[in-house]
């Protein structure tokens, strides 16, 4: 599925003006919003509620919100700064009420590797993001246990073989802040290396620099089952005080992971403001949907961080300070849940996790984007951020102003082969979010924003964000591919606030329920119908439109036989009335047709509703060389052949026309992005199933 924008003016057409063992007294407030997810298959557009989650605690947003964040505009511009540069992309935006923007391509899977497409609903791994999970999960212990400070000494909560090895030496003073902020010392790999290491310098209080280093995290393992769950800690050390020291250091690194994640699943997961079901072990939980890492975009075979044989063989626990599975929208809902609300800390610890003054002292975070233009309108350049690499996956995490979050997977290294500007992965990822995120808080909306091949399951919620960016529909097509229905969509920007009703899975009684609603008795207009084949039944999908000066008079029917659309054709033309749409699918064997017409100075139409592939090029040529311009086209299956219904005026109004009748998806890209740079807007699209292929037929004009 691809999204398609073009910054062009606008232009209108014929038919288109267009979620411990022992219970914790909670310190936080609870404030609980019951949030309306929208009907499935009727959307409305005048009175729109915004599809939410539920929200346990949210709390109010800490910077002012802008007047509109635009979601499709985001998804362009990270679209065209990603494209082949990776073998898969998911970037999301949050606030606290959810989800607000989404943008992938690619794939989580290479097609000679699983065949998966990336989406930001795929799980994939998020390496060291995973650190920001586990410093949370600390944070959130040392609130509920008032008699431990964040500059209180770990070293009685390490392993007991540990302080008998490193008692008297340095080790004793290393604090929670200090490994909270990577402030430790710590340089070697290894928790006993940077241990050992440490112990050799004199016992005295010392100040390190910020140096980020795995085992800064992977001690917290040790640190949350002392302080959450002594009397397991108690269990372990009895089952393992009889190792030699190296595979004592061994084992407790596995079994201080089991209770370190319960409380992970319990005070941090199960605490979002949207259920997080994330985890260590991608297999078996995700397989086969979940992202594998890559060396790069072109690599064919990929490959999880563990097996599950591997993972078992390992211990089977998880660690603190990586390779754990989310997908996109997951980390959001953890970052909104950890920005933006108080289900895991109080707003006293937030601020300390992060200030733009002094963010040298940050907690939990890796690193920050500087941002000019931000800095100017809020006061606040430096924004904090995390990110994470590992086995070939990229991850990030990152606050975003006026109230936002957002997140970005990917499952390859940068294409070398289109990499100029010598800036790593990670710091390119960074870069990309922060640029999206403030076109789309500052840029002028699209002038078209057209999708295709959007599933049915999908439909709803892309209708959804792309109304809520501030565009109205004026087009829609539906057709199938075995046996699964998809969807085509044209918007443009709803400047003038035009009221909008969209409508599909309707049967042909249900559809005159509405039309008789909409279009009778309250005076909306037809501005798009289509009737298609969902699994061998009848059903239409409808645009109905108030605006000024739309026509008073539009004849209209729908779910009609050949002949009972031939009489009614040749009345309404005899009549003076030009056809601006003639959809027509096949169920059952027999033909069904749903139409609507116009009065329009056109200086002559032509409607062809039964050309064959072959027999539509040839009229398409002829009526070329008449210098007659195609302004509608649909296709269906009938007899086992594709049919194309297209209708030509001689006096369109376009100044530049072209088409396409057969594009696989690619094709159909590549055809958008040459038409759409000579100045050509998306009038048509239509889609159709050919050897269980997905093909695309459309034109453009200006």
């Amino acid at each position: 599925m691809h999204l398609f924008f073009l910054l062009l003016s606008f232009m209108t057409c014929p038919f288109s003006n267009n979620s411990f063992t022992q219970k914790i007294t909670s310190m936080k407030k609870k404030l609980f919003f019951l949030l309306l997810l929208l009907p499935g298959a009727i959307i409305s557009f005048t009175t729109l509620s915004k599809k939410k989650e539920v929200n346990k605690k949210a709390t109010e947003s800490h910077l002012p919100v802008p007047e509109k964040f635009n979601a499709v505009l985001f998804e362009d511009v990270i679209n065209k700064k990603m494209k082949n540069l990776v073998k898969g992309y998911a970037f999301a935006i949050a606030d606290k009420d959810g989800i607000k923007a989404r943008a992938e391509a690619g794939w989580a899977q290479d097609p000679e590797d699983g065949n998966v497409a990336m989406t930001t609903k795929i799980p994939s791994c998020i390496g060291s993001v995973t650190k920001m999970m586990s410093a949370a999960a600390l944070l959130n212990l040392l609130e509920v246990l008032p008699g431990v400070k964040l500059d209180d000494p770990v070293f009685l909560k390490l392993p007991a073989k540990w302080q008998q090895k490193y008692k008297n030496s340095r080790v004793e003073l290393l604090t929670y802040r200090q490994l909270l902020q990577h402030k430790s010392g710590f340089w070697k790999g290894g928790d006993v290396g940077n241990l050992d290491s440490m112990a050799t310098f004199p016992k005295a209080s010392f100040i390190a620099k910020r140096d980020y280093n795995n085992s800064n995290i992977s001690i917290f393992r040790y640190l949350i089952t002392a302080l959450a769950y002594p009397e397991e800690a108690a269990a372990i050390e009895k089952n393992v005080a009889g190792l030699s020291f190296s595979k004592y250091s061994d084992q407790v690194n596995i079994d201080y992971g089991f209770p370190y994640e319960k409380y992970v699943r319990k005070r941090i997961l199960e605490k979002g403001l949207s259920s997080i079901t994330a985890s260590c072990r991608p297999e078996p939980d995700f397989m086969p949907k979940v992202a594998k890492g890559y060396s790069d975009r072109n690599a064919k075979a990929g490959g999880l961080t563990n097996t599950a044989a591997e993972h078992k063989a390992k211990g089977n626990h998880c660690a603190p300070q990586g390779s754990w599975y989310f997908s996109a929208e997951m980390l959001c809902h953890f970052g909104r849940t950890l920005v933006y609300s108080n289900n895991y800390l109080t707003n006293t610890t937030l601020k300390m996790m992060f200030d733009d003054k002094n963010s040298d002292e940050r907690l939990g975070w890796a690193s920050f984007e500087k941002h000019d233009g931000f800095g100017q309108e809020t006061g606040q350049s430096r924004w904090p951020s995390h990110n994470g690499a590992q086995n070939g996956y990229f991850a990030l995490l990152m606050q975003l102003p006026y109230g936002y979050v957002g997140s970005v997977l990917v499952n390859s290294s940068k294409n070398l082969n289109t990499d100029t500007t010598g800036t790593d992965t990670g710091g390119f990822l960074k870069d990309v979010l922060m640029d999206a995120f403030y076109q789309a808080t500052h840029a002028a909306p699209l002038a078209e924003i057209a999708k295709h091949g959007i599933p049915e399951n999908k439909y709803q919620e892309e209708f959804s964000m792309i109304w809520n960016s501030g565009y109205y529909p004026v087009w829609v097509d539906a057709y199938d591919v075995n046996d699964k229905t998809f969807f085509n969509t044209i918007f443009r920007p709803n400047k003038d606030n035009y009221d909008v009703k969209v409508k599909h899975d309707m049967t042909k009684e249900s559809y005159q329920h509405e039309y008789n609603e909409w279009v009778k008795q309250k005076g909306y207009r037809l501005q798009q119908i289509d009737n298609y084949n969902d699994a061998g039944k009848l059903k239409f999908a409808v645009i109905f439109i108030k605006k000024p000066g739309q026509p008073q008079a539009q004849p209209a029917y729908h779910g009609l036989s050949p002949e009972e659309h031939q009489t009614l054709f040749d009345k309404y033309t005899g009549d003076g009335y030009v056809p601006v749409n003639v959809s027509v699918t096949s169920v059952g064997g027999k033909k069904y047709y749903a139409a609507f017409y116009k009065k329009r100075n056109v200086g002559g139409s032509v409607l062809k509703s039964s050309l064959s592939q072959q027999e539509y090029q040839n009229m398409y040529d002829d009526m070329d060389k008449k210098h007659w311009e195609q302004v509608y086209i649909n296709a269906y299956h009938h007899d086992r052949q594709t049919r194309f219904s297209v209708i030509w005026y001689k006096k369109s109004g376009y100044r530049s026309f072209t088409a396409t009748r057969k594009s696989s998806s690619d094709s159909y890209q590549d055809k958008w992005e040459t038409n759409t740079s000579n100045g050509l807007l998306t009038r048509c699209v239509t889609g159709y199933e050919e050897a269980g292929k997905h093909w695309f037929a459309a034109h453009w004009a200006k």
